[in-house]
């Protein structure tokens, strides 16, 4: 299992608090070969009232092709997490972009919180998305 970021790895502290969690919650999953992966990222810069010029399909485009370089493709079929970053917005593209390449979405890690205007470094936190997202495909939609 991998875990994808782009400006921050995890430390060991960190690590080993994310094993102890997975461990706990979903057992049968292989722990052992845990690797820290740094997505190389080239990303467009907002414009001055924060939006983009890209539209989200584009963005979509723009976190797949960073991720394809990380060979991602090879983790297709299996979970892997995800460090938010710091921007938030990217952060929330690349997880689309997680799912789209491999099947499922990532298992987060937040290791930043806002605190008024200052974005703070905090412990990290996981969040297990697993259970909450159903395929519309695999839904029954009665009309």
């Amino acid at each position: 299992m991998n875990i994808y970021f782009l400006d921050q790895a995890l430390d060991n502290e960190e690590l080993e608090f994310i094993k102890s969690t997975l461990k706990k919650r979903h057992g049968g999953l292989s722990f052992s070969d845990i690797k820290q992966v740094r997505v190389p990222a080239v990303l467009p810069a907002p414009n001055e009232d924060g939006s983009y010029s890209e539209n989200i399909i584009e963005r979509l485009r723009i976190a797949r092709r960073n991720l394809l370089r990380t060979d991602i493709e090879k983790q297709a079929g299996a979970p892997v997490i995800w460090i938010m970053p710091k921007g938030a917005h990217w952060g929330t593209v690349f997880q689309l972009a997680i799912q789209e390449l491999t099947g499922y979405f990532p298992f987060i890690v937040l290791l930043w919180r806002q605190d008024g205007k200052t974005l703070v470094r905090t412990e990290a936190r996981f969040i297990d998305n697993s259970g909450m997202v159903t395929h519309v495909n695999d839904a029954t939609i009665n009309s």
